[in-house]
């Protein structure tokens, strides 16, 4: 949060806040200004639920390299609410480098009538966007990278 620098009105009680004497939150073009009686406050410890006592959902991915936009998904594991977990080969249509099969050990032999990557990917973007609707948090060890990855196959598989 933020003082505010400008004269404005609260946006819960709509009473008047003068320059420096409340709060400001949200980003640009968006910002709420609060007077010191209506801020919102954190809540009080062990007065909420954690994080840890919510649902959560994960996501992982196993591929053909390190590269999220040339590489391409090979397996993928979706856990969510206790007892369901989605895991799935895919085909990705392209060789597997000796390099990538040492580290989690998926060969060609092993995607034989796996299915193809826009099959295999629609059943990892529909469960996504399900966790999405459902507001469930999404743990992703690498995420910068898996995020990228699903990304970049969802484009190159036009139709996803």
């Amino acid at each position: 949060m933020r003082t505010n620098r400008f004269d404005g009105f609260c946006d819960a009680c709509a009473g008047h806040v003068a320059a420096g004497r409340g709060n400001l939150t949200g980003r640009p073009g968006r910002w709420q200004t609060w007077c010191l009686a209506c801020a919102p406050k954190a809540p009080p410890r062990a007065g909420h639920e954690g994080w840890h006592q919510t649902p959560l959902a994960a996501l992982d991915f196993e591929t053909t390299g390190v590269d999220p936009h040339h590489d391409r998904v090979l397996s993928y594991a979706l856990l969510d609410q206790p007892g369901v977990e989605l895991s799935g080969l895919i085909d990705p249509g392209v060789p597997i480098p000796a390099g990538a099969s040492q580290v989690h050990g998926i060969t060609a032999a092993s995607l034989v009538g796996a299915p193809p990557s826009a099959e295999g990917l629609r059943v990892v973007l529909d469960w996504v966007q399900g966790v999405i609707d459902r507001t469930i948090p999404l743990v992703v060890f690498n995420a910068a990278y898996d995020l990228t990855m699903l990304r970049a196959e969802a484009r190159r598989n036009r139709g996803l």
